[in-house]
């Protein structure tokens, strides 16, 4: 084979070239490591090539003879290139805690191939869930047990963990309040891997709104979701909510409805209108008017006003006679 050849000449080589040292060399030297799919088996099992093709690609060692695969030097430089190439490497090297720390540097994902024996070993899961790379994610394949160590469990829990790390962890603590907690600061959408008792829990909810915010609303419980009190706290921590207020009622619940509207008055949009009109129409305007923030009522006839053009409008009694006979009310600004 000459010098110079192109993958159309590795791939045609006869059974000579395959088995010439030197002329796989070059063509690794030339294409890169995976030319070592071209060698015959005897070169597979040479050191010397294995060593060169994995230093220029760690996928090489899916072509190194099995005996290869368990010499530590040779897989040690292809993780160094590629850590995915750990679960090439023999049972006993998966077992081997340095090779598996130095693969898990560069992903935590590369846990999945280590021995049982380390993915029990808390020292080397306390250690990737809290690397720099790809925070808390090791938990994903950490053993059972450890899965269900709550000190491991809060340790993947730092600041900048994966918003997914609480659904890694156990049944057990995801029904620990604590846990919980400490996942909704780092991240809110991970109270959806709570537990069902604990997205069910009311008081706990509520804390958890008051911590997180708002959007928490997403993952409790349906009961709670047509809650009033869970949801008029949803909303006062984050108007935006009532964008996704299940309940056709409380959508129309005027102290649901204003404390949107007192954050952003564009947020009436999202309104039950005809709810929030049943509501207004039976109240003594005269003696409640000091209770209600007018601009929102105002913006709320005006909405009402457009829907009766269509034909849609509600009657409002004595509310829009009123509103009607006091148009000042319309020029007040936010």
């Amino acid at each position: 084979m000459p010098q110079q050849c192109s993958w159309d000449d590795l791939v045609n080589a006869p059974e000579e070239v395959r088995n010439d040292r030197e002329a796989i060399i070059a063509a690794i030297q030339q294409h890169g490591g995976r030319a070592l799919q071209f060698a015959s088996y005897t070169v597979k099992n040479d050191r010397d090539v294995v060593l060169e093709a994995v230093r220029r690609s760690g996928s090489a060692l899916a072509f190194a003879s099995e005996e290869l695969r368990d010499d530590r030097e040779i897989v040690a430089a292809a993780v160094m290139k590629d850590w995915y190439q750990l679960g090439l490497a023999s049972g006993r090297l998966r077992n081997d805690r340095g090779l598996v720390l130095s693969a898990l540097q560069q992903h935590p994902a590369s846990l999945q191939w280590a021995s049982n024996d380390i993915r029990d070993d808390k020292k080397v899961i306390i250690s990737a869930v809290q690397s720099h790379h790809g925070r808390g994610q090791a938990l994903a394949y950490a053993s059972d047990r450890l899965r269900n160590d709550k000190e491991v469990v809060i340790a993947a829990l730092q600041e900048g963990c994966h918003d997914s790390t609480l659904q890694w962890a156990s049944e057990e603590r995801r029904d620990d309040k604590e846990v919980v907690m400490a996942a909704v600061r780092r991240a809110g959408s991970m109270f959806q891997y709570a537990s069902e008792k604990l997205r069910a829990d009311k008081k706990f909810v509520l804390e958890v709104i008051q911590q997180e915010g708002g959007w928490t609303l997403h993952s409790v419980s349906d009961e709670l979701r047509n809650d009033k009190q869970v949801v008029l706290a949803a909303v006062q921590e984050n108007g935006n909510v009532l964008v996704i207020v299940q309940s056709e009622i409380l959508r129309g619940d005027f102290d649901i409805v204003s404390a949107a509207c007192r954050q952003d008055r564009s947020l009436f949009k999202h309104a039950n209108i005809g709810e929030l009109g049943r509501w207004l129409s039976g109240r003594n305007v005269q003696g409640k008017l000091d209770e209600f923030p007018l601009v929102e009522l105002m913006f709320f006839i005006t909405r009402y006003r457009r829907g009766k053009k269509r034909g849609k409008g509600r009657k409002l009694s004595n509310w829009f006679l009123f509103l009607r006979e006091n148009p000042w009310l319309f020029q007040l600004e936010k």
